[in-house]
């Protein structure tokens, strides 16, 4: 049997947004909740940084992910504001619902250009504790 507990939400409008949290975690206001006992590290990037945002002549939007470094350093949230986040964040809310490790999610290669650099560029710099430049 599923558990909806910590399902996606989505605001429509334009661009989409949406927000992926694990269980435990909630929101107050724009900031981050993570369960007692935890430690919530994020790493994020500004949509317009990406190659894909070039290519659509869109100067909106951001990513941001929240990891638990209680925990191996797990996934236990994502936010994004852009073009198709609807589409893209998916994999997010499956890596969350799976409890994968940051340094798994960073060995994923996206297509280019799509939105999906911006994850891998946020993931690395939270497996890593370093920003990724801007790469285009």
């Amino acid at each position: 049997m599923s558990s909806y507990s910590a399902g996606e939400q989505l605001a429509c409008s334009s661009p989409p947004a949406l927000r992926r949290l694990a269980d435990g975690t909630s929101l107050e206001g724009d900031r981050i909740l993570p369960a007692t006992g935890r430690r919530p590290r994020l790493g994020g990037l500004d949509l317009p940084g990406t190659a894909r945002a070039a290519v659509e002549d869109d100067d909106r939007g951001r990513i941001e992910l929240y990891a638990d470094t209680t925990r191996g350093d797990m996934l236990v949230g994502a936010a994004a504001v852009g073009l198709y986040a609807e589409e893209w964040m998916g994999e997010l809310t499956l890596a969350i619902r799976a409890g994968l490790s940051l340094r798994m999610l960073a060995d994923v290669v996206h297509a280019f250009p799509t939105y999906g650099e911006a994850i891998e560029r946020s993931l690395r710099e939270l497996a890593t504790g370093v920003a990724q430049g801007d790469h285009r």
